[in-house]
Formats: C-alpha cells, structure tokens, sequence
C-alpha cells in the first residue's frame, strides 16, 4: 500500500500549520483545565501534601487566572505535618481521682478453690488482690407512697392550742361536731344568701347563729327569746350580757316563783 502524496501546495502548507498550531492551543487549554480542577479539589479536599511538578509549574506562565489561583490557594491549604511517633514508653494507667467515693465489694472464692489440692485442707486467706475501676450507677426509678398521716399530724400540731381549750373551760366539749352540723346549713346556702355581702357581716351572722344553736340545744323557742332580749338590748350596759344568754335567760323564765318552793 502506498503512502499517501504530501502536499505541496502553498495553500494546503498553510493550512496545516494552522491546524498544528490550533492542536498545540487544544493541548495547552487541556492542561490547563487539568490543572484548574487539580486546584479546585485541593481548595475542596486539602493539599494532602501533594507537591507542583516541574510541567505544572510551567503552566503558571500559560494562563494568568491559574497562576493566581494557586498562589491563593497554596498558602490556604499547606500541606498539615504529620505527627512523629514518639520514642517514649506509655505512662501507664493513670490514678482515679480521690474525690469519688470508694465502694469496696469482695468477690468471693469458689469453694473448690478454698481447698488445698495436696493435702485437702481448707485455705488460709492472707491477702486479696485489688483492682479499681470506674464505675457509673445508673438513675433508679421508684414509686413514692405518700401517706395523709403525716398531714393530719401536721394539722394537730398546728391547732394544738385550740385543741386543747377544753382542758382549761370545763364548759367547752371535746367534739365539735355540734358545731360542726351548725355550719352545715351557711355552708349550703351561702351562695344563695345575698345580705351576707361584707366582712363585717359575717362575724355578726356567726353570732347570730351560735345563739340560735345554743337555743335549739337548751330546746328554747328561738322565737321567744329574740323578742324579749332584742328590744332595748343597745341601751343596757355590756355587764349585763352574761344574764341575757340563752342559758340564764331559760334559767330565768324556769325559776319557781316565791312561796313556791315545798
């Protein structure tokens, strides 16, 4: 097979040379652009120690924006020294620190290692081998049983003094629960009662209501007793108000009359 004819032409001459110079550009812009990415995965991943060849540092006077590039990015991202492993031994286990609290547990022998294997004997302890290590208690999850016992002790100690008023006043009852089924009709009806609309009116309706009581215990008409100790009650003078309870007053009406008495 023959090889093909050279051309000879001016024209054919000319346009070979510029196609020659056309693949040397493409060559050069591919370096190029082989060296932009080299920098970028640098700028993204780090040096790793990787040194510019003599081919790559040519290339520098090629393209101006890639001589700028890895100047800038050269010193950002230098390659990082390894560490020298030392000669040095290890400075072995180091001390737990003193402040944390010792919990000291023994772990026991097996029994067939408290028997000696010659003569068949029990041992003889003289001495146990230590070791520390730190040690983490986790948090304990519980149920707390809270008793009212403790709270009705409290409120004794509280009202003590007035628990024990009755010791001083042999009148006073050691059970309040006279009282108590007193209060219970106020305690029903006192959203319904509209003339108890002030401070000052409750003290004066508790009261009213410890008389009424003490009527209904003496079995008094209730009735009776407000009309004869109401009317003029603020002009008598306040010594006489231990002869106007329920109490005296049905003493009073119940006492014999004189020549009366057998």
């Amino acid at each position: 097979m023959s090889a093909p004819p050279i051309p000879s032409a001016p024209a054919d001459l000319e346009l070979i040379a510029q196609l020659k110079c056309r693949l040397q550009y493409a060559e050069l812009r591919i370096r190029v652009l082989e060296e932009r990415l080299r920098l970028m995965r640098i700028e993204k991943y780090g040096a790793g120690g990787e040194k510019l060849s003599q081919a790559q540092m040519e290339l520098y006077a090629l393209d101006p924006v890639v001589s700028e590039m890895i100047e800038q990015a050269e010193p950002e991202h230098a390659p990082m020294r390894q560490p020298t492993k030392g000669s040095g031994k290890h400075p072995g286990r180091q001390e737990l620190p003193a402040n944390l609290p010792r919990v000291e547990r023994i772990l026991p022998c097996a029994p067939d290692q408290r028997v000696c294997k010659r003569c068949g004997k029990e041992t003889v302890v003289i001495g146990y081998e230590e070791s520390s290590h730190l040690d983490v208690e986790p948090a304990r999850y519980f149920v707390l049983i809270t008793s009212a016992l403790s709270k009705a002790c409290q409120y004794a100690l509280t009202l003590w003094r007035k628990l024990t008023q009755f010791l001083e006043y042999p009148e006073l009852e050691l059970s309040n629960n006279l009282a108590e089924n007193s209060m219970r009709p106020v305690a029903l009806g006192r959203k319904n009662w509209i003339h108890i609309g002030s401070p000052q009116a409750g003290p004066k309706v508790a009261a009213i209501l410890s008389v009424v009581e003490s009527c209904r215990r003496l079995k008094v008409p209730v009735r009776d007793y407000f009309s004869a100790i109401l009317p003029g009650l603020a002009d008598l003078p306040i010594r006489c108000l231990p002869d106007l309870t329920p109490a005296a007053w049905f003493a009073r009406i119940h006492e014999p009359s004189d020549g009366s008495a057998v």
